[in-house]
């Protein structure tokens, strides 16, 4: 028999570069879910060689650095290695020393011949790269975009920083409260997904093999996004055949989820990548903000991206709320009781 559990271990980090910063949670959650359908036992995620599976290793260790401003995901060993293994430092003085080489053994007059119509070329291709790269990564969502579907929506509370439960979970600011919900949003619907689907290449991913049974773990830290990246996008106004469009917040992250929640012990299995576009609204009184999310999972590998699954809509899920936003407004209803019970005493 196969039991579905999730767990998250959220510590302190602080982000100093990015505008919202981490967060500290100390909470284990579980799922007490049972699947009736074997699964066979095995990830099939193997790295290849000695030097991948020692980059997956060293890559379970926490570090301080905040999330990369990109679109691109450490989905292989390759770009592990170069984005967040080889430190900055080597980075920028293997850079310098290179400019000094070519400078010595390059002659001046091939420098200025050659040197400029690069740096220009490589200007503006990267900026259109950019472009191209953003286009495909928003598509993903807007081509299923509809505000009246609630199958593929998520609502996230907005940030109070007057609001005592915030220190109490060690939310200190808004960056803190969006990762522990979207963190908590992304298991429940994965869990929601293999159960619902029935898929097994995806239950495959998560399976963590123990004496008495095989279970699906889905072990992500939010204190371990990677990359993070934010934009607009247009999106349809209140009509969705309307041909006026909206401009729009898109959000793209990645975290890594591993094989166990032991950080001494586990293995980095692969990377989710999640795409967020936040529906508008004129309504300033609302406590949440609410957005359509999509969910990438890739399996990691050494040398080439391996084959995604891309999850957006689950059948019959409605919209997903986060359980800061629900205990919120179990909180708030509760006192409105409470106050209305003194009025009539």
């Amino acid at each position: 028999m196969i039991q579905v559990r999730s767990s998250v271990r959220l510590s302190s980090v602080r982000l100093s570069s990015v505008r919202l910063s981490s967060v500290r949670l100390s909470s284990v959650r579980s799922y007490g879910v049972r699947i009736p359908w074997k699964v066979r036992p095995g990830i099939g995620i193997g790295i290849g060689t000695g030097i991948g599976k020692g980059i997956s290793r060293f890559s379970t260790i926490p570090t301080s650095l905040p999330p990369r401003k990109s679109y691109q995901a450490n989905t292989t060993g390759l770009s592990l290695l170069w984005n967040k293994i080889i430190p900055i430092n080597v980075k920028y003085f293997t850079g310098i020393g290179l400019f000094a080489f070519s400078l010595i053994h390059i002659h001046p007059n091939v420098l200025v011949t050659v040197v400029p119509p690069i740096l220009v070329g490589g200007y503006f291709g990267y900026r259109k790269y950019i472009r191209w790269i953003h286009k495909i990564s928003s598509e993903k969502l807007l081509k299923t975009y509809s505000k009246n579907s609630k199958d593929d929506k998520i609502q996230i509370k907005k940030y109070d920083e007057s609001e005592l439960s915030n220190v109490l979970k060690g939310i200190e600011n808004e960056f803190d409260s969006f990762k522990v919900q979207l963190v908590d949003i992304i298991e429940r619907r994965l869990l929601d997904q293999i159960i619902k689907s029935r898929d097994p290449q995806l239950t495959r991913l998560f399976i963590e093999q123990s004496q008495e049974s095989e279970q699906v773990s889905i072990n992500i830290n939010a204190n371990d996004v990677e990359t993070w990246i934010t934009s607009k996008v247009n999106v349809p106004g209140e009509d969705d055949l309307s041909d006026i469009s909206i401009l729009s917040n898109f959000f793209k992250f990645s975290l890594p989820f591993y094989s166990s929640k032991d950080i001494n012990h586990r293995k980095r299995l692969g990377v989710i990548q999640v795409y967020l576009v936040e529906v508008p609204t004129d309504d300033d009184s609302l406590i949440y903000n609410e957005y359509q999310i999509g969910i990438e999972v890739t399996p990691y590998s050494w040398l080439t991206s391996s084959k995604s699954i891309f999850i957006t809509s689950i059948e019959g899920e409605g919209i997903t709320k986060s359980k800061i936003l629900i205990d919120s407004k179990s909180t708030s209803k509760n006192k409105t009781e409470s106050e209305d019970e003194e009025i009539i005493l």
